[in-house]
C-alpha cells in the first residue's frame, strides 16, 4: 500500500510535497518509533526497508586497512568485506524532510533517544541530509535528540550552533575575567 505512495513521492520531481504529504498521511498511523521514520526513508531512498548491514568490499593494501576495520572486517584475494551499516540516502525534499522531523518530534525526548540509538550510526548518516538544525526552532525535541546523538550533549539553550563553544587561546592575553556566556556553562 505505502510502497506504490512511496514510489510516487520519488517520481514527483520538485512539486512533490503533495505526495509526501500524502504519503505521511497515509502512513502516520503506522509509526510506532523512529525506526519507522528510517524506513520511510530508507524506502524513499531505495534502500532495503529490513535495515541490516550491506557488505561492501574495500582495499586491503596497506597495514592501516586490518587496523581500521578490526574484527568486523574478513579478507579475501585484497579485498575486506566489511559489514556497512549506511545505506545511499537519495536527495530529500524539504517536504519530506520538514514531515519526517514533525513525526519525530511527536515522540517524548527520552523514547525518542532510546529510538535514535538502537540504530545511531544510520541516524547521524540520515541527519547529515535531514538538517534538524535547520529546524530546530520549529521542530525543538528532534532538533535536541540529535544533537544529544552526535555531540553526546543538549546544546546551551542560548547559543546558536550545537553544544558549547570550542576554547580558543587568546593573544594577548585578558586581563580582566571575562564574565559566562551563558547561565549553564
Amino acid at each position: 500500500m505505502l510502497r506504490g505512495q512511496v514510489d510516487a513521492a520519488r517520481a514527483a520531481s520538485r512539486s512533490a510535497a503533495p505526495q509526501i504529504r500524502a504519503l505521511f498521511a497515509a502512513a502516520r498511523a503506522h509509526f510506532n518509533s523512529a525506526t519507522d521514520v528510517l524506513r520511510l526513508i530508507a524506502a524513499f531512498s531505495g534502500a532495503p526497508v529490513a535495515l541490516m548491514p550491506q557488505p561492501k568490499l574495500v582495499s586491503s593494501k596497506g597495514p592501516a586497512a586490518a587496523l581500521r576495520f578490526g574484527a568486523r572486517a574478513t579478507k579475501s584475494e585484497g579485498w575486506i568485506s566489511v559489514m556497512h551499516h549506511r545505506f545511499a540516502v537519495a536527495k530529500l525534499p524539504r517536504a519530506l524532510r520538514r514531515e519526517a522531523l514533525a513525526v519525530l518530534d511527536r515522540f517524548p525526548e527520552a523514547r525518542l533517544l532510546e529510538d535514535l540509538r538502537r540504530h545511531q550510526e544510520r541516524w547521524v548518516w540520515v541527519a547529515e541530509h535531514l538538517h534538524p538544525g535547520e529546524y530546530a526552532g520549529r521542530f525543538p525535541t528532534a532538533a535536541r535528540a540529535f544533537s544529544v546523538l552526535r555531540n553526546g550533549a543538549a546544546p546551551c539553550p542560548t547559543r546558536r550552533g550545537p553544544g558549547p563553544a570550542r576554547s580558543r587561546t587568546r593573544w594577548p592575553p585578558r586581563t580582566s575575567p571575562r564574565p559566562p556566556r551563558c547561565w549553564c556553562s
